[in-house]
This record gives C-alpha cells, sequence and structure tokens, in this order.
C-alpha cells in the first residue's frame, strides 16, 4: 500500500534526530545524555520498538507514529539469559521474547573483544550480553564446543 504524500509529512513531523543523545551499549543498556536507563520497563519497551527504517537507511526506535534515531555500538538485538529445559537452552532476549537457542546459529566473534552472536533468519544479530555468555560457557566441553542437550 502506498503512502500518501501527507503520511510522510505526518511522519516526518514526529522523527526525532537524537544521534549521540539515545545510545544503546553493547550490553544492551539504554543511555540518554549519559545516563543509563534505570526503568526496566521503558528500556524493554525501547528494544521492542527498534526497527529498520529504509528512509533514513539505519534503525530507529517506532512507536506510534514517531520514530527516533539513536546510536549503538553495532548490535540492536540482545540475549539477556539462558533458560535450561529438556535437552534445550532458551535464549531471553532484552525485548521480552524468547526462543529456542539453536546451535547452528550460534557464532563467537573476537573483534573488538570475545562474544558469542546468534545469527537468526530474519532477525539482526543478536549479541549476548556478559550474563548470556557466561551462562552459555557453563556448557562448554572444550575450547571449540559447546553441548546443549544430551
Amino acid at each position: 500500500m502506498a503512502k500518501h504524500s501527507s503520511d510522510n509529512e505526518l511522519e516526518q513531523l514526529f522523527t526525532s534526530y537524537m544521534g549521540e543523545e539515545l545510545f544503546l551499549n553493547q550490553e544492551g543498556e539504554w543511555f540518554h545524555e549519559g545516563t543509563r536507563f534505570t526503568h526496566k520497563k521503558l528500556a524493554q519497551l525501547f528494544h521492542r520498538s527498534i526497527q529498520w527504517d529504509e528512509e533514513l537507511e539505519q534503525y530507529v526506535l517506532r512507536i506510534g507514529r514517531g520514530r527516533a534515531t539513536f546510536s549503538h555500538e553495532g548490535y540492536v538485538r540482545f540475549i539477556t539469559s539462558l533458560s535450561e529445559g529438556h535437552d534445550t537452552l532458551t535464549a531471553h532476549f532484552a525485548d521480552g521474547t524468547t526462543s529456542p537457542l539453536l546451535p547452528e546459529q550460534v557464532c563467537m566473534t573476537t573483534s573488538p573483544t570475545a562474544t558469542f552472536i546468534l545469527n537468526a533468519p530474519s532477525h539482526p544479530r543478536a549479541r549476548f550480553t556478559r550474563t548470556a555468555h557466561q551462562q552459555l560457557l557453563q556448557h562448554a566441553e572444550s575450547e571449540n564446543s559447546i553441548r546443549i542437550g544430551n
């Protein structure tokens, strides 16, 4: 469905170019003007509201008819913790959603520091936060292998 020019004009009125004022760090924590968000539900709303904006060619927060730009350190999706089930691990994301952790989707990056990344189809890469990283390491069999389930 094509947008009417009036819709596009209305969107422009509700665009906030926050740039460095609004920042998402590599641990999935939101900051405004250098101060970390302490309200968990607001941070979770922001995580749920991240969308790719074709017009701006960047990730934005999209809440209602408004959008806001923000800066980040290369990741916009985060695994905050893992929980164990029978022969499975479940990934808990910063936006409040969960998903089974499939071993073939997990990889490790070493730049700038070693961390685990989840490459799931139709989603941006998800970075394991420090807590989730440590929980995943509990399943390490060796330096090069992790066992999930029996």
